[in-house]
């Protein structure tokens, strides 16, 4: 986690690769961004939660494939520093490694605050700027 300490919003969200996103959306791709941030931002936290008591409990294969799918929303929304905390809680869970998974899910929940006000704020300037245009 200590690797995250001092972290600034560029250097946990790809911002081009949000921007390739964001046109790939095509017409009204703005408003989708931003209800997909949201759904992601009001979600995290429960899975989060899910995560850790799943890994109190000892169920590796159940935190291993939650952790796939998160890294997958998370490299979706370009968020890389989330993306690379999950893979590393998916193969400490592989590995039936608890300590390390839970290293890897702290550093999941630390670069989830930075990359929750990133993205809200990449998604509202992006549907600010949607407004304006038409």
């Amino acid at each position: 986690m200590e690797e995250l300490l001092g972290l600034v919003a560029e250097e946990v969200v790809d911002v081009a690769a949000l921007d390739v996103l964001l046109r790939g959306l095509g017409e009204g791709g703005a408003a989708l961004l931003v209800e997909l941030v949201e759904q992601f931002v009001s979600e995290f936290p429960a899975t989060s939660a899910a995560l850790r008591e799943s890994l109190a409990a000892g169920a590796f294969e159940r935190v291993a494939a939650e952790a796939h799918r998160l890294r997958s929303s998370t490299g979706n929304l370009a968020v890389r520093a989330m993306s690379a905390a999950c893979q590393r809680v998916e193969q400490a869970a592989r590995a039936g490694d608890l300590a390390r998974a839970r290293d890897g899910l702290s550093a999941l929940e630390a670069a989830f605050a930075v990359a929750s006000g990133a993205l809200r704020s990449y998604a509202a300037s992006a549907h600010c700027r949607d407004c304006t245009e038409n």
